[in-house]
């Protein structure tokens, strides 16, 4: 069949300016499947790659409340808790706020003991229980703003000050390495520095972070969490990481449920264009497949002719539209500072050209069909 593609590449472009804008549409179409489809994906994996060992503790009436921090050594000693650590939202901004970061506070050797995907030379960890301005930054942070262990970088917050009114500044120790993390862009600060300088709401955390021993008790320490902290000043609300993560997306939205709308209404707006164009084209050219009829074209190679202009039109606008998808998703990534996440993944890329390829079927069928029953006499005497 590929020693008719030079006939399906002429027909395709006997009408330039109509073949164009059809392809710009097609590749529009997908270039938004991609990009859509691929963060339906995203959100999907986010919350398949949440642990269900790790317990999130927070507090029960709203989650900005803060814990006081004596509620960690008696969730330590709760049996199946293998460790706990805690973090505290720090907010901070770089010379904008435009250049936010997600920056928290915390207790890095039992940070790294609770997140054992954030790897740590022990030389940094030394650095950190050193210097109380010490920092800890991810890749996704250096890449971004060129920052450099040894650097000292001023970061501004909107909710925490300092009790003199001085600035916040960090001494950048380390960056952390972390091939299974969701976020390379944490900048981590010591928690012990942060809490004696901050001007209020001293001896107090965000949240605790609790990684149990066998998942399967996950739920049984939860429920013993929340019972241990009932009826005080600070009651607790405990989830999993997976749970608090689904939980988070609902809050959002059924995102699924409307990336399914927005597509199934641009592809069947994109099935009326095809379908349309393929039908033009067919009503336009019906004396030429008379004439290749009358040259010994059989009937299944003319509608396979007239199928294959539609594929070849709609594979190449597709693989254009899915090959910018991937470009803007990498690049959003690149200047968000996030993991990488090799851009649209592989599934929804397959599943583009699966899609292509379907359109280009529906919408060739009638004229396909048309050609192959075409009449030499009756095609010529119309024309």
């Amino acid at each position: 069949m590929l020693k008719y593609l030079p006939l399906v590449w002429a027909g395709l472009w006997r009408k330039p300016v109509r073949t164009v804008f059809t392809f710009a549409s097609i590749a529009i179409a997908f270039l938004l499947f991609g990009l859509l489809q691929g963060v339906d994906t995203y959100f999907g994996k986010v919350i398949d790659d949440a642990r269900l060992d790790r317990l999130l503790v927070q507090n029960r009436i709203r989650v900005i409340e803060p814990l006081p921090q004596t509620h960690q050594p008696r969730i330590a000693r709760l049996a199946g808790v293998a460790a706990v650590t805690h973090s505290t939202w720090f907010g901070g901004y770089y010379q904008s706020l435009r250049n936010f970061t997600a920056s928290f506070a915390v207790d890095i050797e039992s940070f790294i003991e609770v997140y054992p995907e954030v790897k740590l030379s022990p030389a940094v960890v030394g650095e950190m229980r050193r210097m109380a301005t010490a920092a800890v930054i991810g890749p996704g942070l250096a890449r971004r703003y060129g920052w450099r262990v040894g650097d000292e970088v001023p970061l501004q917050s909107a909710t925490w000050t300092q009790q003199r009114g001085e600035p916040w500044r960090f001494r950048i120790v380390g960056v952390y390495e972390c091939d299974a993390c969701i976020s390379a862009s944490l900048f981590l600060i010591n928690y012990s520095y942060f809490n004696m300088a901050r001007s209020f709401t001293q001896n107090t955390v965000g949240q605790f972070v609790v990684r149990v021993d066998d998942p399967r008790d996950a739920g049984r320490i939860a429920f013993a969490i929340d019972e241990l902290f009932a009826n005080s000043r600070a009651e607790t609300r405990t989830q999993s990481e997976q749970e608090s993560a689904q939980a988070q997306l609902e809050r959002i939205g059924d995102v699924s449920f409307f990336v399914r709308a927005i597509l199934g209404a641009v592809f069947f707006a994109l099935l009326l264009l095809t379908s349309n164009t393929a039908m033009q084209s067919f009503r336009e050219r019906t004396s030429e497949y008379a004439v290749l009829k009358t040259v010994g074209y059989g009937d299944v190679t003319l509608a396979v002719l007239v199928a294959a202009e539609a594929l070849v039109l709609c594979l190449v606008a597709a693989v254009a539209g899915l090959l910018l998808a991937t470009a803007a998703a990498t690049l959003a990534q690149i200047a968000a500072g996030m993991q990488l996440q090799g851009s649209v993944p592989v599934v929804v890329l397959l599943l583009g050209l699966f899609l292509a390829a379907l359109v280009a079927a529906i919408a060739s069928a009638i004229p396909s069909w048309r050609a192959s029953r075409l009449s030499v006499v009756a095609a010529l005497a119309v024309q």
